[in-house]
C-alpha cells in the first residue's frame, strides 16, 4: 500500500465499488431465478397435480349421481339420458386421469394414478357388465342387490382413492412452498451478506485512504508551521509513501 498513489488507491475503491455491486446483482439474479423456477414449478406442478384429481373425482361423483338416476327412474327416455351422462362422466374421468400422466412427480405419484385408473375401471365396469342390464330389465331388487354389495365397496374404493391422492399432493405441494420459502430466506440473507461484505471493504478502503491523507497533511502542516514560526529550513519531513503527498514531501525536503 506504501507503494500506491493516491489515485490509484481510489481506483481500487471504485474497482472494489463496482465488483461488490456485481456480486449483489448477481445473487439477486440468482436469488430471482430460483424464485421464479420455483413459482413455475407451483404454477405448472403443484397446482396441476392438486386440480387434475379433483377434477376426476367430481366427474366420478357425478357418474355415481347418474347410477342412482338409472335406478330411480325406469322411464326408458330417462335411463337413455342418464347412461349418456354417465358415459360423459366415464369419458371426463379418463381425460383427467390421462393428463395426469404429465404431472407425474415420482414413483408413489405413478402407483396412486395407477391405483385410481384401476379402481375407476373396475366400478363402471361393473356397473356396465352386471348392475345396467339387470336395471334394464327393470330387475329392481336384483340391482339394488348388486349396487349395494358390488358397486357400493368399488365406488368406496375408488373414492378413497382419489383422496389418498389428493392428501399426497396437498402434502408434496406444502413441502415445495417450504422449499421455495427457504430458498427465499437464504437468497435474502446471502444478498444481505454479499452487502455488508461490500460495504465493510468499501468502508475499510475509504478510512485507510483517508487516514493516510489526513497524517501526511498533518506531517506537512506541522513542518510549514515550523518554518513560517522558526524560520528554520533545516526541517524535515519523513517520508513514508511514495505518493503524489509523498512526492510533494520530497520536494518540499529539498
Amino acid at each position: 500500500m506504501k507503494n500506491l498513489t493516491i489515485a490509484h488507491r481510489i481506483i481500487l475503491m471504485i474497482g472494489t465499488s463496482v465488483l461488490a455491486l456485481l456480486l449483489v446483482g448477481v445473487v439477486g439474479l440468482s436469488v430471482a431465478s430460483k424464485g421464479t423456477d420455483s413459482i413455475k414449478q407451483i404454477n405448472d406442478g403443484t397446482l396441476p397435480r392438486i386440480q387434475t384429481p379433483g377434477d376426476a373425482r367430481h366427474a366420478f361423483m357425478d357418474a355415481r349421481i347418474n347410477m342412482y338416476v338409472l335406478f330411480v327412474d325406469s322411464a326408458d327416455e330417462k335411463m337413455d339420458a342418464a347412461e349418456k351422462a354417465l358415459g360423459t362422466n366415464a369419458v371426463e374421468i379418463a381425460k383427467q386421469l390421462d393428463a395426469y400422466k404429465m404431472l407425474l412427480s415420482g414413483d408413489e405419484d405413478k402407483k396412486l394414478l395407477e391405483a385410481d385408473v384401476s379402481n375407476v375401471k373396475a366400478y363402471l365396469d361393473t356397473f356396465r357388465k352386471d348392475v345396467l342390464p339387470v336395471l334394464r330389465r327393470y330387475e329392481n331388487e336384483k340391482a339394488r342387490v348388486l349396487m349395494v354389495d358390488q358397486l357400493g365397496p368399488l365406488g368406496n374404493n375408488a373414492l378413497k382413492g382419489f383422496n389418498d391422492h389428493m392428501a399426497f399432493n396437498a402434502k408434496l405441494a406444502t413441502e415445495t412452498t417450504g422449499q421455495t420459502l427457504t430458498r427465499a430466506a437464504q437468497g435474502k440473507a446471502t444478498s444481505l451478506t454479499v452487502i455488508l461484505i461490500g460495504v465493510g471493504v468499501i468502508g475499510a478502503l475509504g478510512f485507510l485512504l483517508l487516514t493516510n491523507i489526513k497524517s501526511s497533511m498533518r506531517q506537512i502542516q506541522s513542518m510549514v508551521n515550523r518554518v513560517e514560526s522558526d524560520l528554520d529550513f533545516t526541517v524535515r519531513v519523513t517520508v513514508s509513501k511514495q505518493d503524489e503527498i509523498g512526492q510533494t514531501t520530497s520536494a518540499l525536503n529539498r
